[in-house]
């Protein structure tokens, strides 16, 4: 079949974890392995890594290439600062030279309360001139302008013409005999307090379902299987089996948690063999009769009767134990 013939065509110039077949023939001089392979050899013992990055046999840049580059590029020593070739005039090369306007009419001090003083005259520090105007115009800015502490005419003078002086304008509130407790409260019968009919279940007939004692379906949390241990599950296995590691576990991770291990495999219960063979593969190297005297003392420190012991209990067994030695 053709698809089959690319396929091997493709297997034979593709091959697994080899580079791509191009069908050139080399000669075998090439295949040699004292082939000194194609380029030009470098000579490691001439230049180092501090000579490659910081190279001493090169001439220093001359003054008109640092000019040119601080032209075009900004390119300055450090703490060099920008000079950008202006020519002031000479009364402007004065220390105490400064830009800007000076007022030599007003005395001392009185520049910036005259700035501050919005509402002087033409003259600084003086009163505003009075400006007589038509009375009309000066009521209107007084009527229609904001008054302090008072609230801001709406001219509805012309409306109020007439009316009594206890009217106010606007709907009547209305007595209601619903008050807002029954509204919070409610008043509804036992009846409508009930639950729906159809909550949690289906009321159209031909699917209807059964009541069980049970539940239906599978828990979303698996606590009803065995979970497998971490190391054998596939990352494709999304069943939740209830010890998926939460948040605290990931910012402070335990001390041997890069290695697999939990802290539960510390507080798990253990038969003397396992404990024997762990103690033995850590490297303690006591009698057989002074670990089996420490894995009995763990097993003591539970105080329920059980051979069996954590690993927790026997390092603080195995301190006891080397305490008791010391002295």
């Amino acid at each position: 079949m053709p698809g089959q013939k690319m396929f091997i065509k493709a297997q034979k110039k593709e091959p697994l974890a080899k580079p791509f077949l191009r069908g050139h023939v080399l000669p075998q001089q090439v295949s040699a392995s004292d082939f000194p392979g194609f380029g030009r050899p470098l000579d490691r013992s001439q230049k180092g890594a501090k000579d490659v990055m910081f190279p001493r046999d090169r001439t220093a840049e001359s003054a008109e290439v640092k000019a040119l580059y601080k032209r075009t590029h900004g390119s300055t020593d450090p703490g060099e600062g920008l000079d950008r070739k202006y020519e002031w005039p000479n009364y402007v090369k004065n220390p105490i030279f400064r830009f800007g306007h000076g007022d030599t009419t007003v005395a001392s001090g009185a520049g910036a309360k005259s700035a501050l003083s919005m509402d002087c005259g033409e003259e600084p520090l003086s009163v505003p001139s009075t400006l007589i105007v038509k009375d009309t115009l000066a009521n209107f800015q007084e009527v229609t302008s904001d008054q302090l502490g008072t609230s801001r005419n709406l001219m509805q003078l012309q409306s109020q013409r007439g009316l009594p002086s206890h009217h106010a304008f606007g709907k009547p509130t209305s007595s209601d005999p619903i008050s807002a407790g029954s509204l919070i409260k409610g008043a509804y019968s036992l009846l409508e307090q009930m639950p729906d009919n159809d909550l949690g279940k289906c009321i159209v007939k031909g699917r209807r379902n059964f009541e069980t004692d049970s539940g239906l379906g599978i828990p979303s949390v698996r606590y009803d299987k065995a979970a497998p241990p971490p190391e054998k599950r596939s990352v494709a296995n999304a069943v939740n089996y209830g010890d998926d590691l939460n948040a605290a576990s990931l910012i402070t991770p335990t001390r041997f948690q890069s290695l697999g291990l939990m802290p539960k495999d510390f507080t798990e219960r253990r038969s003397p063999s396992e404990l024997e063979k762990l103690m033995r593969g850590a490297g303690f190297s006591a009698s057989a009769e002074e670990l089996a005297e420490i894995i009995r003392g763990a097993a003591q420190k539970h105080g329920d009767g059980d051979e069996r012991a954590s690993l927790e209990t026997t390092m603080l067994a195995l301190e006891d134990w080397l305490s008791k030695q010391a002295v």
